[in-house]
């Protein structure tokens, strides 16, 4: 079944992202427009699909700024958690504000384009993450239960 979440490495680490009602609310308060507007400028700037992943901007690309950033903002506040290094850490508004900053503000558009977009494709479309490989049961050996040393004619 599709979750409305996702996991993505992101700056410094793997982070969820959730957006919430709360969250929805304050993309389209900054946004200045309803969540289906941001989501229709984010897939309209959508160029090809190639190999699983979006490749550069179309022509049609409408997006503002804050259709990248906000999406990222909320959904990094709304998912609280991620991991760097190996070990857990906790999101809040201010550390989200930080790897805004640092990974979004300071880089190209093309990057936090993709980590909105996949954000907002979970919320609108839906997520399913790939299933985990279970570990391979060892085959039994072939056990015989004949004990006897008579040779059969």
């Amino acid at each position: 079944m599709p979750q409305n979440y996702i996991e993505l490495h992101f700056g410094d680490g793997d982070y969820l992202f959730r957006l919430n009602l709360v969250g929805i609310q304050a993309i389209q308060d900054k946004c200045g427009c309803g969540i289906g507007a941001v989501w229709q400028r984010l897939s309209a700037s959508r160029l090809n699909y190639v190999s699983g992943h979006d490749v550069g901007f179309a022509d049609a690309a409408t997006f503002k700024v804050e259709d990248i950033i906000e999406p990222i903002r909320q959904g990094l506040i709304g998912g609280a958690s991620g991991m760097v290094d190996g070990a857990p850490v906790a999101v809040t508004p201010q550390s989200a504000n930080r790897l805004i900053q640092a990974y979004v503000i300071e880089r190209p558009l093309s990057e936090g384009w993709a980590i909105a977009f996949a954000v907002m494709s979970a919320l609108i479309e839906g997520y399913d993450p790939p299933k985990k490989k279970e570990p391979r049961k060892p085959r039994a050996a072939k056990v015989t239960t004949d004990t006897s040393t008579t040779p059969v004619p």
